[in-house]
């Protein structure tokens, strides 16, 4: 469970006590876990191999949200791997359709982000 301290969950869920211990642990988690990804990504186009499998989606739909189009949780700038496959994630048919309910909480997960930024 620790484990998951990091992410969108912190910032919505009422019952996760997130204080800045919590919150640079879950950094300090994201950064170690985001830098295996980009070496996985380094030899293939995605996580398993050259062809889309679902390790793919279900990584993508954990990782994916962190991105500053939609959670603006995690800057991928540093992670180029990661941010190839993201557009080629994005070329997936039904890609669109299957995030229009993430796009439409981004005005409710910012505002709960923001409350919860101001009192670490």
């Amino acid at each position: 469970y620790q484990r998951r301290v990091h992410g969108v969950a912190p910032f919505v869920r009422r019952d996760v006590n997130y204080n800045k211990e919590a919150y640079e642990l879950g950094q300090k988690i994201c950064q170690r876990e985001m830098k295996i990804l980009e070496k996985f990504l380094s030899n293939h186009d995605y996580i398993c191999s050259s062809q889309l499998t679902l390790a793919d989606f279900v990584c993508y739909c954990e990782v994916g949200q962190l991105r500053s189009k939609y959670m603006n949780l995690w800057d991928f700038s540093s992670f180029p791997n990661i941010s190839k496959w993201f557009e080629r994630m994005e070329k997936v048919p039904g890609y669109e359709e299957s995030h229009k309910g993430l796009k439409d909480a981004i005005p409710f997960i910012t505002k709960m982000k923001q409350e919860k930024m101001s009192k670490l």
